[in-house]
């Protein structure tokens, strides 16, 4: 009986290698596959579509009313709209959409307006949200009102200019 045994363990063992060997080569075979063809069939896209350098896509997404209420949705496209509101938006970057972080706010509540900002500017991309929470918000606000056709915030009059 023993060795009946042994050379079942022995045939369960060879069993777990040749498993183990088979999971490592499909692993070597799969995941390279599986690679080429996701990122092959991205260098098969038509590259007229993909933002440029200078190209700015932005879809804006404004909730005059704070984030449960009516939405408004529009976007801005340039360099193709050419307008004077496309040359003060690519005469922005990434960072005028934001407040640093280390910057003492007032405590001025300009409203419940809500903006999102998504896609691309300049190339590169950007995903912003904007609102009146702060003094510091509301001037970031009243900056970009313009080139994103914003309402101007009712509590710009008790800003310093």
């Amino acid at each position: 009986m023993g060795m009946a045994e042994d050379k079942n363990s022995n045939n369960s063992l060879l069993s777990q290698k040749w498993k183990s060997m088979l999971g490592v080569l499909l692993a070597l075979i799969f995941f390279p596959l599986a690679a080429w063809l996701i990122f092959g069939a991205f260098q098969n896209q038509d590259k007229s579509l993909m933002p440029t350098g200078s190209q700015t896509e932005l879809k804006v997404v404004l909730r005059a009313s704070g984030p449960g209420g009516p939405v408004t949705v529009h976007k801005i496209s340039c360099p193709s709209q050419g307008t004077a509101g496309c040359q003060d938006l690519q005469a922005l970057s990434q960072q005028d959409f934001y407040v640093a972080e280390d910057k003492i706010c007032a405590a001025v509540y300009g409203g419940p307006s809500q903006a999102t900002v998504s896609g691309v500017l300049n190339g590169k991309p950007l995903l912003a949200v904007l609102n009146m929470h702060d003094a510091c918000q509301i001037a970031l606000w009243n900056q970009l009102a313009k080139p994103l056709d914003l309402p101007l915030s009712k509590s710009s009059s008790l800003l310093p200019q």
